[in-house]
Formats: structure tokens, C-alpha cells, sequence
């Protein structure tokens, strides 16, 4: 059950990031986490954003998408 959540949250900010961003941030966070970086540096690097303004704003991306 916990995983299948993780992946819920998982596809969601893969959706916010591509949507909110573009695909080649996308890209480009992948080839940092390739590369050996870690979630936190890669987002801060690539989007400027921590994990926890993610989630945040994911929820938000959430909301206004598919309402509450």
C-alpha cells in the first residue's frame, strides 16, 4: 500500500515538474540523479526548488487540476 502511494506522489510531481517546467528540466534532473546527485541537489539545481516547496506546490498543482 505504501508503495503504490509513493508512486501516486511520484507521478504526480513527475507530471507538476513536466507541465510547470518542461520536459527538458525534467530531463535535466534525471541526468543529475544519473550523474550521482542527490533529489534535493538536482531539484535545487535544475528548478530551484527544495523537496518540501515541491510538495507543496505539487499539492496546489493537484488541487487546481482535478479539484480538491
Amino acid at each position: 500500500m505504501e508503495a503504490s502511494l509513493a508512486y501516486d506522489e511520484s507521478l504526480a510531481a513527475v507530471q507538476y515538474i513536466s507541465d510547470s517546467y518542461g520536459m527538458s528540466d525534467l530531463q535535466r534532473i534525471l541526468e543529475r540523479l544519473g550523474q550521482g546527485s542527490s533529489t534535493e541537489a538536482a531539484l535545487r539545481a535544475v528548478i530551484h526548488s527544495d523537496y518540501g516547496a515541491l510538495e507543496g506546490e505539487v499539492g496546489k498543482y493537484l488541487i487546481g487540476k482535478y479539484g480538491n
